[in-house]
């Protein structure tokens, strides 16, 4: 991080949990203003993706540029993904080896299962984990008063003063 946070001036945007990431194979290309949310992955030694990080930010200078984008590393939130979705992300593999001459015992991880609905026609309800919007802030009778006598006392002067606004306004361009 510490290139990346050359690379954005010393941002405040560059924290722990940021992975700095630009120029794999076409150095002139980076994420994209709404790739956001997209992944990161790498190809791990058994030849199977992993996600590494979600995509935030790119430099204001574009896509087509070698500047540097930013994910966020998804382990640092790993208990809210789980607390949100229900899904425990983790699985135990335990590598059990015995001294040499001695047969060696590998366990496996789980296969992913698929989970079928009830068939007896129970319905399970989720928490609600949407956000609620913040509340709109209520317009003050002080403000639509002083714009209503606004309003009511510049009709009634703008007979009056049309012409010495109009040359007011031809001089501010002048």
């Amino acid at each position: 991080n510490a290139q990346c946070l050359t690379a954005f001036g010393g941002s405040f945007i560059i924290q722990d949990s940021t992975i700095c990431a630009s120029g794999y194979n076409v150095t002139s290309q980076s994420t994209c203003q709404g790739d956001s949310g997209g992944p990161l992955s790498i190809i791990d030694d058994d030849g199977e993706p992993t996600q590494v990080g979600v995509a935030s930010f790119v430099s204001s200078s574009g896509c087509h540029t070698d500047f540097p984008a930013g994910f966020i590393r998804p382990g640092f939130y790993h208990d809210w993904f789980t607390q949100v979705s229900g899904v425990n992300f983790d699985w135990e593999v335990s590598n059990t080896t015995q001294p040499p001459g001695n047969e060696t015992t590998t366990e496996s991880p789980p296969d992913f299962t698929t989970t079928e609905f009830p068939s007896n026609g129970t319905t399970t309800e989720f928490p609600d984990v949407t956000t609620a919007a913040p509340p709109e802030a209520p317009e003050s009778s002080e403000s639509s008063e002083s714009a209503d006598s606004s309003d009511s006392s510049s009709s009634s002067s703008s007979s009056s003063s049309s012409s010495s606004e109009t040359s007011s306004s031809s001089e501010s361009f002048d």
